[in-house]
Order: C-alpha cells, then structure tokens, then sequence
C-alpha cells in the first residue's frame, strides 16, 4: 500500500503499448486519463510467483483510488477507482527451474544447463544451444470510473526466450491488445525483439 500526496494536485494515468521499441516519449499512449485533480492517491498492490520444476507463474493485481477526484470544472467525483492486473506462465523447454533468492526476495537469473557452444571444447561435454523458454502473458487494465472515461485494454503476449548464457538472452515478443469502453476503439498488433546483457 502507498499514500501519495498529487504533484501540483493532479493525477494522471497514461499507458503505453506493451511492445517497447522506442524511447518512452515516442511510444503511442493507448490509455490515457488526462489531468485529473485530486486531494491524494492511494495504491494497493498484491504479487505472487512460484515455480514448479520448469514451470514458472507470476501475477499481480494494483488498485488505484484516487480521493477527491475532479475533471476539469465538473463536479467534486469523490474517489475514483481504477484497477489492473496480470497473469503469466512461462515454461522451459531445456528443463531449467528459476530460484528463489531469500536475502533479496528475487528470482535468480537463469542459469542455462548446457550454454551456447557451437563447438565443442576439450573441457565440455559437446555443444549447447542454451535455454529456451515459452512464455503466455494476459494483461487487464480498466480505466473507466465515474466522469473519467479512458478506457479498458485487453491483451494477451505470446513469447520466446531464448538464454544463450547466463549474461545474454534474446527475447521475441508478439502482444495483441484490444482497446474497448472508450469512444476511440481499436486493436494493436506488436511484434518486438530485444537483446539483453547482464553483468
């Protein structure tokens, strides 16, 4: 839980495409609330996450109530609430489990059981093509509440993670996401792939 006291007495709640692959001001806002003016702004957020052998799920559900809530001239709305969440399931096909770590209560990274080695070496027991991961993602988002109308987002990530090691990974990315509830209804389609390194 978080207490928040409004910068300059305003809230506001913006969202992005799932898919990033631009610098944060360039991406398309797909949600957006506007200036809301407000006496504070309380956030409650719950996790979980557990693996079962190569099975790893994860969600998280937040509420945001936004007290004394104003649009523009119009009337005091009182609080207004807004509400998102997610659910995930990723399973390893090269049999890798993720690990808890207690000290800092994170998973540790992904330590592939036969890294990439396109060649074998004299101290390694043949090539390995790394760690490779399915991933399913839903997301929801409502926006909608009272005089404040921006919107509901449905969408759904499908993905592959690819661990060459246990500093780099490619990952591929393909979101959907249905945009209803609001006057400027849609779909977005993304397709996304990104290379990290972690040292």
């Amino acid at each position: 839980m978080s207490h928040r006291d409004p910068v300059n007495g305003q809230v506001q709640v913006r969202v992005r495409d799932n898919i990033r692959n631009a610098p944060f001001p360039l991406l398309n806002l797909i949600a957006n609330t506007g200036l809301v003016s407000a006496r504070s702004q309380d956030l409650f957020n719950l996790e979980t996450a557990a693996v079962w052998g190569p099975l790893t799920v994860q969600a998280e559900y937040t509420a945001n109530v936004i007290n004394g809530a104003r649009v523009g001239t119009g009337p005091n709305q009182g609080a207004v609430f807004f509400e998102g969440c997610y659910a995930e399931a990723m399973l390893f096909l090269t049999g890798e489990s993720r690990t808890w770590n207690p000290k800092t209560a994170v998973l540790n990274r992904v330590q592939p059981l036969r890294p990439l080695r396109l060649k074998p070496a004299p101290d390694c027991d043949g090539r390995g093509f790394g760690a490779w991961e399915l991933a399913v993602r839903f997301t929801y988002l409502d926006l909608n509440n009272k005089a404040v109308r921006a919107g509901r987002l449905d969408s759904a990530t499908l993905g592959l993670n690819w661990y060459l090691n246990a500093n780099a990974k490619l990952q591929f990315n393909y979101d959907y996401t249905q945009r209803g509830e609001v006057a400027a209804r849609g779909h977005v389609h993304g397709f996304g792939t990104r290379c990290a390194f972690d040292f």
